[in-house]
Order: structure tokens, then sequence, then C-alpha cells
């Protein structure tokens, strides 16, 4: 209990798990349940063609500069960091807590992140650092992102002596294949059309659909629709 407390440990536990381990009177055990979320992946787009022609220190550093707003911006928005993927995030909004309107705060999220890689392209054109992607006639870095809504397990994976908290399940799969999906489309953000049909008109106003499309993992075409 008392380890809980300790900076070193509580940094690399999302602060929704940690308050939750806090509560608890007995050792986590593993295994999980179902539950009804909105999941999102999220990578850098072009990193690739980026990161050949940065050092180890200005890639490590562009990632923790880009994982830190991302970061601020989904629990800003009541959701939980899950993964770091490489140069990509898995998140989720309605696990392991309750979260109203999960669809809705999932994209309002998205839409501060757009804002937060603008703030970041501000300081890399003022340090220099945008000169390594412009040199490829990549103007600023940006991110995809796939969002699709439905039911996963969410629970603890792995071992009695090595756990962690996940998401299971067909929407996790949607949400990064509609995230791959973007670079057909050109576009920012893909969400699905079961995410769409939650979000209130309003926020519906943002998208544009983009068809029916078929993804790896799924037998049926997901529909899907885009932002930015």
């Amino acid at each position: 209990r008392l380890a809980l407390h300790n900076r070193n440990i509580s940094s690399y536990i999302p602060k929704t798990l940690l308050d939750r381990l806090r509560d608890r009177q007995q050792p986590p055990i593993l295994g999980g349940s179902k539950r009804e979320v909105t999941v999102v992946f999220v990578d850098i787009q072009n990193y690739s063609t980026v990161s050949e022609y940065l050092d180890p220190e200005q890639t490590i550093q562009i990632l923790n500069e880009c994982f830190s707003a991302w970061v601020a911006d989904v629990q800003a928005h009541g959701g939980t960091v899950l993964e770091f993927l490489g140069d990509g995030m898995l998140a989720v909004f309605g696990a392991p807590n309750d979260l109203a309107n999960h669809p809705s705060q999932a994209l309002y999220c998205l839409r501060a992140m757009i804002s937060s890689m603008e703030q970041l392209n501000k300081s890399w054109s003022k340090s220099g650092l945008d000169k390594y992607w412009k040199r490829k006639n990549i103007s600023q870095l940006g991110f995809r992102s796939g969002i699709h809504t439905g039911t996963v397990v969410e629970g603890n994976l792995g071992s009695l002596t090595q756990m962690k908290y996940a998401v299971v399940g067909d929407t996790v799969n949607v949400a990064a294949r509609l995230e791959q999906l973007n670079k057909k489309l050109g576009s920012t953000i893909a969400v699905s059309g079961d995410t769409q049909a939650l979000l209130p008109e309003d926020i519906k106003s943002w998208l544009v659909p983009r068809g029916h499309h078929l993804v790896k993992g799924r037998n049926q075409p997901v529909e899907v629709f885009s932002c930015g």
C-alpha cells in the first residue's frame, strides 16, 4: 500500500488505475468483465520518414513531447492512456471508470490534440528542429487516429507474477484498423459508424461520410466517417 504512493511507481501507472489499486483490500487477480467503451488509437504521421534523419536523443525528445501533450489531453477529457506503442498511443474512454458520453469525450479530446500539435510545431519551428522533416517536404508533424465504440473485456491480463490492465476484443482491433485507414482516406481522424451514431448533432457536423470499408479481422465492412 505504501509503495503506491511512491512517485517512482506511480509514474508508471495511470492515475485511474492507481486510485483503484489504493482502494483494494486484496491483491489484483487475473480476468475481467464486459464494458462498453470508446477506444482511440493515435500515431505520429510520417514518423518513419522523419525518424530516419533524427538521432536517438532527438527521437526521444519528439516522442516524449507528443506523448506528454496527448496524455494531458486524454486525462482532461476523462480518458485513460493504456499503452505507448512506438510512435503511437492507445487510450480508452469509459474504462476503468464509467464516463458519461465517452464517444463525445473522445472526439473532444482529439480536437484538443490537434491544437496541441499546432503548439508543438510552433515550438519545433522556433528551435529549428523542424528542418529534419522540412527537407522531406513535410511542413509539420501531425497525427492519425482511429476511434471505435463497442464492447470490450476490461481487466487484468498476463500472469500472477506480472500483469497489466488491458481492454481486449474486436472493438480494439477496429479502432487500430481505422487509424491505418486514414492513409487511404487522406484524413486525420477516422470514426466508425458505431461511434458516430452515439454523438450529438453538433459533433456529428464535424464528420464527413466516407462510405463502408473492409478492415482486417472483420468480415463485414465498417461504416466510416472522417474529421480533418
